[in-house]
């Protein structure tokens, strides 16, 4: 039977000898000391040897009296998924996991401990309290004891430095390996090549915890240029000076924090220098920026996308932090023409009573087939009052009136908040409350039956006067001021009043989307919508929902008026 083995296993080194390496034939080994399983990942194809030796045997030495470790054979479909033990007895040291299959041969080492050994060093020695070279004593004085192999390949002091600075207070063994491995993954990018950072982060994908083909290999935000300045960045990287800055920004952990922030640092400085682009990066390319940076900014409710992210065009983007600093810096609060805005005074009310029922002619995205009405609403002399709407503001007439009707409502604090930004779904839920809309119900992939939101999206979309985005309706992304106007403009074409015309003295006309034109020009046309001061309508910016009321208001009061007349 061991001249069998033999046989093979020379067979096996001779056959080698005579194919090609191809990329397509890769292992990396990962015992886990807590088991002692070994467990391989990586690439292989058909029947494949597994060999184990220790380090110091070389290959071509077997025989029937000097056989490896362990051996087996597996079949394997591309991907390589394989766990096993070694044999009861083995000595400690350095092992090599060798893999053959049709196409080439490679291999990897671990190194195998006694983890009572271990545990009795971490717990005597690493729980706390001791300066850096301390730490760095004792686990370099006791390397082979604690599992760490001092002749790997990407073992380095700086390993063993940032293991300390990550953590320098150990439960237990398993937390000491655990962080040796992560640690002597990340150290090992440290001053590489482009091609090597790349070897290294596929090899060490599942201990960085990130999915090398999905974030870089086949990213979709990541042209060549921008994977090029990232590998140099993850070669130059202080990972324990950033991670937290990293955590902060992307409201993830450890390395996976770092990769997006630096990803997203790298899709910037390599992108095309136009404000569009910029807006793209920082609001559809890169979600954590959306949310942890965008959103989070409440004076970005009033400003221009276009000068938001032009301004950024002139500035450094060198640290993570950078990606938040520029942005908010950039933001600024506009000049909020007076002249623009109602009286504040209380004056009667001139809005006339109606409670038309009006059929409309199907718009598109709408069921046709299916009855679909609005009513313009009844507005009385009635007046609501909030702790944070004064008499003297320019928003109150519609606040407090509208509110006094029903038509809109604070919070149970007494508070309007009228400064906020003003979600897709809060001002569905306005449009589909003022002008009492009903459609047949349609489903959104990000809508749910338990939302509160549920109803009115799902009429308003039935109505047509909503749509969404591949599926989605986006609920809690803040409404812009082009997106609001396009609404109002549809109800008024449920009301059978429809606006027309076109009038746009807006310096910003480019920025308005192409499928908003119609609205934003037709409803400024007809003293709907105003701009803003120095002739800009910022069709890119939140509204807000003392903004929101106001447009509202002056829908109502008009389509009553025209009602009335007709």
């Amino acid at each position: 039977m061991k001249k069998t083995v033999a046989f093979l296993i020379t067979l096996s080194i001779l056959c080698t000898s005579f194919v090609a390496y191809a990329d397509t034939t890769s292992v990396t080994a990962l015992l886990d000391p807590e088991t002692g399983i070994i467990s391989l990942s990586g690439s292989a194809v058909g029947t494949t040897t597994v060999r184990v030796t220790k380090a110091e045997v070389e290959l071509e030495s077997l025989s029937d009296s000097a056989m490896p470790t362990d051996i087996h054979q597996i079949t394997t479909k591309g991907s390589l998924n394989y766990e096993f033990r070694l044999p009861s007895g083995s000595s400690g040291g350095r092992y090599v996991i060798s893999i053959t299959d049709k196409n080439g041969t490679d291999n990897d080492t671990i190194f195998y401990f006694d983890k009572e050994i271990a545990g009795d060093i971490v717990d005597r020695y690493l729980k706390g309290g001791i300066s850096e070279s301390e730490f760095t004593d004792i686990v370099t004085n006791s390397a082979g004891d604690l599992g760490i192999d001092t002749a790997h390949e990407d073992y380095s002091l700086s390993c063993v430095f940032l293991m300390y600075k990550l953590n320098n207070n150990y439960e237990n063994y398993t937390d000491f390996y655990t962080t040796y491995n992560y640690s002597r993954a990340i150290s090992s990018l440290n001053g590489e090549s482009a091609s090597e950072i790349e070897n290294k982060l596929k090899k060490y994908q599942s201990t960085l915890g990130i999915d090398y083909s999905e974030c870089y290999e086949n990213s979709g935000v990541l042209g060549a240029a921008a994977k090029t300045s990232l590998c140099g960045m993850l070669s130059d990287m202080d990972y324990a000076a950033i991670y937290e800055s990293a955590q902060d920004i992307t409201g993830k952990k450890g390395f996976p924090a770092v990769f997006e922030a630096l990803s997203a640092l790298s899709a910037i400085n390599t992108s095309e220098k136009s404000w569009k682009a910029f807006e793209k990066i920082y609001t559809i390319d890169f979600p954590f920026l959306k949310y942890n940076v965008v959103l989070k900014n409440s004076d970005y409710r009033v400003a221009a996308a276009s000068e938001v992210f032009g301004a950024m065009l002139t500035k450094n983007f060198q640290t993570i932090t950078d990606l938040k600093d520029n942005f908010n810096s950039s933001v600024k609060e506009p000049d909020i023409s007076e002249t623009t805005r109602p009286t504040s005074s209380r004056p009667s009310v001139s809005v006339p009573h109606t409670t038309q029922d009006t059929m409309y002619e199907a718009l598109p995205g709408a069921d046709a087939e299916n009855a679909v009405s609005v009513k313009v609403p009844s507005i009385e002399e009635n007046y609501a009052e909030y702790a944070d709407v004064a008499e003297s503001d320019w928003f109150y007439l519609p606040v407090s009136l509208l509110g006094g009707n029903g038509v809109v409502s604070g919070y149970e604090n007494g508070m309007f908040y009228p400064q906020h930004n003003i979600t897709r779904a809060e001002f569905t839920k306005l449009i589909v409350s003022a002008f009492s809309v009903t459609g047949k119900k349609t489903a959104f992939s990000d809508v749910s039956e338990a939302d509160w939101y549920s109803e009115v999206v799902s009429n308003a979309a039935g109505a047509g006067i909503v749509s969404g985005y591949d599926g989605c309706f986006k609920p809690n992304d803040f409404i812009t001021r082009q997106d609001a106007a396009v609404i109002l403009y549809r109800v008024s074409t449920l009301s059978g009043l429809p606006y027309s015309g076109y009038l746009y003295t807006f310096v910003d006309m480019d920025d308005i989307s192409v499928y908003a034109l119609p609205a934003v020009g037709a409803l400024y046309k007809n003293g709907i919508v105003k701009g803003v001061g120095s002739g800009r309508f910022m069709p890119q910016s939140n509204i807000t929902r003392a903004e929101a009321v106001q447009l509202i208001y002056n829908a109502i009061s008009d389509l009553a008026s025209k009602s009335q007349e007709g």
